[in-house]
């Protein structure tokens, strides 16, 4: 059986629909948001809104995505979850305490001006409150407590879909006031996770932390922070550029088609991580060669509805373009989505294939392939952005994410043919 029939199916299953539903809560949630700063921001306010929005996610990544790798990784290994959980939150603390240390030292070097000390109290309070939350996300997601992911996901939904009505309402919707609406909305929800745990969060404080645990996690965890950090940047990139080198209108455009085309691979991507990652890695204990074959038709699944995607956008872009941003947005890029459809698809296909890198425990050298993407997006951006603007910039996150997906071939390829192992063939 195909694996795309496999997702489907296991997306009505009732131990996996939640799980499901709250992935499509979370990309439906930012559709929503992209489409409200399309609506009441001018076009340099959206770039702005999309450029804090994705210094958040790098910010919130550097510090505390390595408590969500070891979650997924050591969680079902640790008998003693109250002593994981202590290790855990000590590392959250530590991450916590380097956010608020370095932004007291932005504003003992900064300007002095006190809309730059907002922005940057936003982003503080907003990547903090994103690592915190994502990190409950993941808890629920190892425990397989899937239930209680898709509450707590609807729950900051409506929380933010609250608060930036209020905003609305009060003619006070800024980028910033709708950052920090997101970040309002991911407190509310760690506060009542810690209300109604804090017993056990009393258990949890009295535990004696591990030290032996706590490095064995960070050395786990560093590499694929550095994974997901490159990771973002691959998408991010182009964004900054665009505004370092004042294309403030141009970046609006950009980010907001960007975000839609991203978005239509986002979706069905992280629906067939959920289901198959899991998967993937229980057969490479049994049998490396077996899942390899298994990953060969996850990716080929996975390229058909990339391919399917992008006829479709490619037809339909301006239609999308106005659905989910504005008229002014759709006429000035709307051929933007199609090129970010090619862009993601080279991307999650990359990452699909770096599972492979994972199975042989390369982490190290996948950070260095992200890296190299990184490095390629960057000198490409810089060159075709100042020549030929958002152009530019969605060929440059092309270039980058097809060498970034040949450079994972060439190596997986090569470790595997070192061990003498080849990917099994039907």
């Amino acid at each position: 059986m195909s694996s795309a029939v496999i997702i489907v199916r296991n997306f009505f299953d009732s131990a996996f629909l939640p799980a499901g539903i709250s992935r499509l809560v979370l990309a439906l949630q930012f559709i929503c948001i992209a489409k409200i700063a399309a609506l009441y921001f001018a076009l340099a306010e959206v770039g702005l809104f999309f450029l804090l929005y994705n210094l958040v996610l790098l910010f919130s990544t550097t510090l505390f995505s390595s408590q969500s790798a070891g979650l997924l990784r050591f969680f079902s290994l640790i008998e003693d979850k109250t002593l994981f959980y202590r290790t855990l939150l000590h590392q959250l603390i530590i991450g916590v305490l380097i956010a608020i240390a370095g932004f007291c030292i932005f504003l003992g070097i900064s300007s002095g001006s006190a809309d730059l000390d907002v922005m940057a109290a936003a982003i503080l309070l907003h990547g903090i409150s994103t690592g915190c939350f994502l990190n409950l996300i993941t808890k629920f997601r190892a425990a397989s407590e899937f239930r209680k992911m898709l509450v707590y996901t609807l729950l900051q939904f409506c929380f933010n879909a609250l608060i930036i009505g209020l905003f609305v309402f009060g003619e006070a919707l800024t980028p910033i006031t709708l950052i920090i609406s997101m970040a309002l909305s991911n407190m509310v929800c760690i506060g009542i996770f810690t209300v109604s745990h804090r017993r056990i969060f009393g258990r949890i404080l009295l535990k004696k932390n591990d030290h032996a645990l706590n490095m064995e996690i960070w050395r786990f965890g560093i590499p694929l922070v550095a994974v997901a950090l490159f990771n973002l940047m691959l998408s991010a990139n182009s964004q900054m550029i665009l505004k370092t080198l004042g294309f403030d209108q141009e970046l609006g455009v950009y980010a907001a088609n960007y975000n839609v085309g991203e978005k239509i691979i986002f979706i069905v991507f992280s629906l067939l991580v959920t289901v198959k990652v899991p998967e993937l890695y229980r057969g490479a204990k049994r049998s490396l060669p077996e899942a390899l074959a298994l990953l060969k038709r996850i990716i080929f699944s996975f390229s058909v509805f990339c391919v399917i995607a992008l006829i479709f956008s490619g037809f339909f872009s301006r239609h999308l373009s106005y659905i989910f941003t504005s008229q002014v947005i759709s006429d000035h890029g709307h051929w933007v989505i199609p090129l970010t459809v090619i862009s993601a698809s080279l991307l999650g296909v990359a990452s699909l294939c770096s599972e492979v890198l994972l199975f042989l425990k390369r982490s190290a050298t996948l950070a260095y392939c992200f890296g190299a993407g990184v490095v390629v997006n960057l000198s490409a951006g810089f060159i075709l952005i100042s020549q030929n603007g958002i152009v530019g910039a969605a060929v440059s996150s092309i270039l980058a994410n097809l060498v970034l997906l040949c450079i994972i071939l060439w190596l997986s390829h090569k470790t595997l043919k070192r061990m003498e192992l080849k990917p099994h063939t039907r």
